[in-house]
């Protein structure tokens, strides 16, 4: 079978931004008075957009963030991720060439819970903005991952079949949000190691520079 697409995550995938990401959502919650762990953030907060991971937090806590004080976290995270990406904005080793050996043959996606101005200001610094025909960014679907919502969004948006197409995630989530969606869903060890991702997975591999055309048909 022909791969018609390939939709990739973004953080934890094409960019090395959790650990910015954890930083930034440490500041905003310790203004006020709340801590977080990196562990905590990697077990349960990960796969989640920002709005959703305050709901996680919030419920697990068992403490309560009212609108106006979920709205000053994010508010606040954001500006501080947009700092950190300022210092230096990572992308993995391989990225850049697997998007655009990818992109050669078939039409690109990206599927992700960070917001939009977060991926078109790493797409740029990496000269990658005209490499994905879709973007599918935090808000754009009326549920996150893990939901099969941005897949079958970006699926659509790029005029393919979910099930001739092929997902790129870092996490169970972004996994089982590929997999709900009908595609085929390669797992990276970027931000898990390989055991977690194998029951979520078609394949899981160690680097980007694994992934090839011919190993994704290989998978259809």
């Amino acid at each position: 079978m022909k791969l018609q697409g390939v939709i990739f995550d973004f953080d934890g995938v094409l960019a090395d931004s959790e650990p910015l990401h954890l930083r930034a959502l440490q500041a905003a919650l310790a203004a006020r008075g709340i801590t977080l762990g990196a562990r905590e953030y990697y077990s349960t907060l990960l796969g989640y957009d920002d709005e959703a991971s305050l709901e996680v937090l919030a419920r697990s806590r068992n403490i309560s963030l009212d609108a106006a004080k979920r709205k000053g976290i994010l508010s606040d995270k954001a500006a501080k991720f947009a700092a950190l990406q300022a210092e230096g904005d990572p992308i993995f080793p391989g990225a850049v060439e697997l998007v655009r050996r990818l992109g050669a043959a078939v039409p690109l996606a990206i599927a992700s819970g960070a917001r939009r101005e977060e991926i078109e200001r790493t797409l740029t610094h990496a000269g990658l903005s005209s490499a994905f025909l879709v973007v599918v960014a935090a808000g754009s679907t009326p549920q996150g991952k893990p939901a099969p919502d941005p897949y079958i969004r970006a699926a659509e948006l790029l005029g393919v079949d979910p099930s001739c197409s092929a997902a790129i995630e870092d996490s169970r989530w972004g996994l089982e949000s590929a997999k709900g969606a009908g595609l085929k869903a390669v797992g990276v060890t970027h931000s898990y190691p390989a055991h977690e991702l194998q029951p979520h997975a078609d394949l899981v591999v160690t680097t980007l520079d694994e992934i090839t055309l011919a190993l994704l048909e290989e998978l259809l």
